[in-house]
């Protein structure tokens, strides 16, 4: 994968694996930890935090598991 098309990031939650395509970062750095915009059972807004667990097919593709959500303070 080239640098301008971005990476594959699995995204590991509750048993259930989603593939996005992240925007690259800047060259030569390393995978990103990711934040993703949600919304919470309850209907509040919330910020999935995944953390990178396997990095071993960068910089294509990066493994992440969730680590838990943090409130929108608006």
């Amino acid at each position: 994968m080239d640098d301008t098309a971005g990476f594959l990031a699995e995204l590991f939650h509750d048993g259930v694996v989603k593939t996005v395509t992240m925007p690259p970062p800047e060259h030569g750095e390393p995978p990103p930890h990711i934040r993703v915009p949600a919304v919470d059972a309850g209907g509040q807004r919330v910020i999935d935090v995944f953390l990178l667990s396997d990095a071993s097919g960068w910089p294509g593709r990066a493994r992440y598991r969730y680590a838990g959500s943090m409130p929108v303070r608006g």
